[in-house]
């Protein structure tokens, strides 16, 4: 018998407290999924959980499992490299070894780690948030992601106006096609950060949304556009008014015109919303 690797599969990954598990069924609906504990020592108590656009590595944050109070980030590597089979299914960290797959702190900071995201042009990029009041920063960046030890910048500071206000920060992201800009989720609503034009600081990009506490950031692909959304507590969904990427490359030919659509209703939600994806078979 011979057994070839399917080249094409999907990954699922899951936190939980001090642990990371992945199952690469989730997709097969012939079959239960297996899950695999690929990490035994990350946070505590996990907030944030990213893939790299590779799907080589994974990024965690969340709360510090020996300092209340404080965050961390974790990295995972080797994930898209491993084999999962037969190997270790109850839970025993020899999986992960056997596979050849690294668990890292690469980040610690004050306040709980809200999110932590990869540039996804970029694999070196990273930016880190924290939710906690009371601090001074709460936007982190670095260049060398993929360092055993990279150096963080906070980048809260601005001048005068143009700083960042004393709030926290749930979630941020590099804009797909200018990825030196970069868009962030707050206690009050969308802000925008040039790392090009560093000097001019932070730009408040709510229009018209209210200042809610934004929590999840998105980017989709609409015919040949990106356009990016905010997620709100209690108010529904958002189109981030004036941050519309614009047209990559790969994308220029897409399909022949077919454009993949969205919905979410009702917006603002109270109890539930309904979500209307139209995609190609």
């Amino acid at each position: 018998t011979l057994r070839v690797q399917n080249p094409v599969r999907a990954l699922f990954a899951i936190a939980l407290r001090n642990q990371i598990w992945i199952t690469p069924d989730m997709l097969n609906f012939s079959t239960s999924p297996t899950w695999y504990k690929v990490a035994g020592n990350t946070p505590n108590t996990p907030t944030s959980i990213k893939f790299s656009e590779d799907g080589k590595s994974l990024l965690i944050g969340g709360t510090s499992s020996f300092s209340p109070g404080s965050g961390e980030v974790y990295r995972i590597d080797g994930i898209r490299e491993a084999t999962y089979s037969d190997n270790v299914v109850d839970g025993s960290e020899s999986f992960a070894d056997a596979n050849g797959i690294e668990s890292k702190q690469v980040g610690s900071f004050d306040g709980t780690v809200s999110s932590a995201t990869f540039d996804q042009n970029d694999k070196d990029r990273m930016i880190v948030t924290t939710g906690s009041y009371g601090l001074d920063n709460h936007v982190y960046y670095t260049d060398n992601a993929m360092a055993d030890n990279p150096s963080f910048r906070a980048l809260d500071a601005g001048s005068g106006d143009n700083s960042l206000p004393e709030m926290p920060v749930y979630d941020a992201m590099f804009k797909l096609d200018e990825n030196n800009q970069v868009i962030i989720g707050s206690e009050m609503g969308t802000w925008f950060y040039d790392l090009d034009q560093e000097t001019q600081g932070w730009t408040e990009v709510n229009n018209g949304m209210p200042r809610v506490p934004t929590l999840t950031l998105q980017q989709y692909v609409s015919g040949n556009e990106y356009k990016a959304f905010a997620g709100t507590y209690g108010r529904g969904i958002f189109g981030i008014a004036g941050q519309k990427v614009g047209t990559p490359d790969k994308l220029s030919n897409n399909d022949q015109g077919y454009e993949p659509s969205i919905s979410a209703y009702p917006n603002p939600a109270n109890s539930y919303t309904n979500l209307e994806i139209d995609l190609k078979e």
